[in-house]
């Protein structure tokens, strides 16, 4: 990538600041695709006079289908005196969400 040349995009003079006509939000940050889902069994134990003895088996899944989830791209464009772009990290992705989580749970209700 190169900077561009004096007198493109109105700029005159190397003090000048010209950031061209893109827009603002013409950079979209990379899209989460996160599924969730849950299984839950109850094993009915007893039933007394007053109430139902049960146990609750529960298991959630965060990111179940386990996509990478991307947070974060490098777009620091960094240029030299030449006009050439230095920033080796330049479009590399640099975080991510976390990776597919369970969580299990037992639980006795009377």
């Amino acid at each position: 990538m190169r900077c561009p040349a004096l007198g493109a995009f109105g700029v005159t003079r190397p003090a000048d600041v010209d950031y061209g006509n893109a827009p603002r939000d013409v950079y979209r940050s990379p899209g989460i695709n996160e599924w969730e889902a849950t299984v839950q069994k109850d094993f009915h134990l007893f039933e007394s006079e007053r109430m139902d003895h049960r146990l609750e088996f529960r298991g959630e899944l965060y990111n179940v289908l386990n996509h990478p989830q991307f947070r974060r791209v490098n777009n620091n464009a960094l240029f030299n005196a030449a006009g050439q772009q230095i920033n080796a990290q330049f479009g590399e992705y640099t975080s991510g969400y976390s990776p597919r989580v369970i969580q299990l749970g037992l639980r006795y209700v009377f």
